[in-house]
C-alpha cells in the first residue's frame, strides 16, 4: 500500500517536473520498493518463526503428554503386579504358619509319647531291679541261715544291723550326690540309726509358679537313680509352706503340692510310688531353723527314707 502510494505521487510529479528531478524520484521510489520489500521479508520471518516456535512446543507438549500417559499406565501396572506379590506372600505366610503349626503339634506329641514311654520303661526295669534285688537277697537269708538253738530260736542275720549298715551306706552316697549337685539349700541328716533326712529347699526344685524347674527334675531324677538300689527304702515326703495372712488351709494345700509334685517325678523315674507317703504340714512342724546359703525352712520338702527293721 505504501509503495502504491509513493508511485502515485512519483507519476503526478513527473508530469510536471524536470528529467533530473524525476530521477532523484526514480531513486527515492527503488529505495523505498527495497525498504518496504526488506521489511516485508522480515515480518515473513518473523512470522514463520513464530509459527516454528508454536508447533515445536505443540509437540514438546504432545511428547510430555505421552510420556506422562505411559508413565501412568506402567504405574497402574506396577501397583497391580505388587498387589499381586502382596497376595502370594500373604499366602506364603498362611501355608508356612499351618506347616510350623502342624509340625511342632507333631513334634510335641512325638515328644510326649517318648517321655511316657521312657517313663513306663525306667519303671518296669525298676521293677525289675526291685525284684531281683528282693530275690537275691531272700535268697542270700536263706542260704546263710544255719541251724540255731530251738531253745534261744535266733538266727545269725540281725534286721536291724542290716538296716543301720543300709543307711550308712545311702547317707554317703547321697551326700556324695548332694556335694555335686548343689552348693547350698539343702540338709542331710540322720535322724535314727535306721533314717536319713533331706531337705531341699524351694529354689532347689520348683519355679516361681510352683511347677518343678528343669533343674529340680534333674536333682530328682539323679535321687531316683540311687535310691532304686535300695527296693527296701520306704519314703515320706513332708512339705512345708510359709504362713499366708495366719490362712492355715492354704498353706497345709500349698505345702501338700510340693510334696505329691516331689513324688510325681520319683514315681516317673522308677521309685515305686507304693513306697512313697506323701504329705503336708503347712507351716508347722519347722524342726530346723535354718538351711545352708540362706533357704528359708519354712519354704522346703523333706525327703526322709527309712529302712525297716523287720
Amino acid at each position: 500500500m505504501k509503495f502504491l502510494l509513493i508511485l502515485s505521487t512519483v507519476l503526478i510529479l513527473t508530469a510536471c517536473v524536470p528529467r533530473s528531478q524525476y530521477a532523484t524520484l526514480v531513486t527515492e521510489r527503488d529505495y523505498y520498493r527495497q525498504e518496504a520489500l526488506t521489511a516485508d521479508s522480515i515480518a515473513a520471518a518473523r512470522a514463520l518463526t513464530a509459527s516454528d516456535s508454536t508447533q515445536r512446543e505443540a509437540a514438546t507438549q504432545r511428547r510430555q503428554i505421552r510420556q506422562i500417559e505411559e508413565l501412568t499406565a506402567t504405574n497402574i501396572n506396577l501397583e497391580k503386579t505388587l498387589r499381586e506379590l502382596r497376595g502370594t506372600y500373604e499366602d506364603l505366610l498362611q501355608q508356612n504358619s499351618l506347616l510350623l503349626s502342624g509340625t511342632e503339634s507333631e513334634v510335641s506329641r512325638l515328644q510326649e509319647d517318648l517321655r511316657a514311654r521312657s517313663a513306663e520303661l525306667s519303671r518296669a526295669e525298676a521293677e525289675a531291679e526291685r525284684r531281683a534285688r528282693e530275690l537275691a537277697a531272700r535268697e542270700q537269708q536263706v542260704s546263710s541261715l544255719t541251724l540255731a538253738n530251738p531253745s534261744r530260736g535266733t538266727s545269725p542275720v540281725d534286721p536291724l544291723k542290716d538296716a543301720v549298715l543300709l543307711t550308712d551306706r545311702l547317707y554317703d552316697e547321697v551326700h556324695q550326690l548332694m556335694l555335686a549337685a548343689a552348693n547350698d539349700g539343702y540338709l542331710l541328716v540322720r535322724q535314727t540309726e535306721n533314717t536319713l533326712q533331706l531337705s531341699l529347699s524351694d529354689s532347689l526344685l520348683f519355679e516361681a509358679d510352683q511347677r518343678i524347674s528343669l533343674e529340680g527334675q534333674r536333682l530328682v531324677q539323679r535321687l531316683a537313680a540311687t535310691l532304686r538300689n535300695y527296693p527296701r527304702a520306704e519314703y515320706r515326703l513332708v512339705g512345708h509352706a510359709e504362713s499366708k495372712e495366719g490362712n492355715t488351709e492354704l498353706a497345709y494345700e500349698e505345702s501338700f503340692r510340693r510334696a505329691m509334685r516331689v513324688a510325681t517325678v520319683l514315681t516317673t523315674f522308677g521309685i515305686d510310688g507304693g513306697r512313697i507317703l506323701p504329705a503336708g504340714v503347712g507351716f508347722y512342724g519347722s524342726e530346723i531353723s535354718d538351711l545352708p546359703g540362706g533357704g528359708s525352712p519354712d519354704r522346703r520338702t523333706d525327703l526322709i527314707i527309712s529302712f525297716p527293721a523287720t
